[in-house]
């Protein structure tokens, strides 16, 4: 599963640069984010996604940027799942 949500980013980044400039619009990577990562976030965290990668205000979003945010949202999941073993085993 992993690999087909890393596949889905690579395919809508590529869609959205449609002048392989390598870079999209801040709200393009929202949109991409939403598709493969909804249920992952807050309502406050969709809010602001589109600052979330910048360095600087009006900055666009290189792939590599938008596959580290992917590979964190990734990641979270096992985060979650080392905490609730950890809480289960609590005596």
């Amino acid at each position: 599963m992993k690999g087909l949500q890393g596949e889905r980013l690579r395919q809508a980044f590529r869609y959205f640069d449609k002048d392989r400039s390598g870079y999209i619009s801040p709200e393009e990577f929202k949109r991409i984010i939403i598709e493969i990562a909804r249920h992952k976030l807050s309502d406050s965290v969709l809010d602001r996604l589109p600052t979330l990668c910048l360095l600087s205000p009006g900055q666009k979003i290189s792939y590599a940027e938008a596959k580290a945010f992917h590979n964190v949202l990734r990641d979270m999941t096992l985060i979650e799942r080392l905490i609730q073993d950890g809480a289960v085993r609590v005596p």
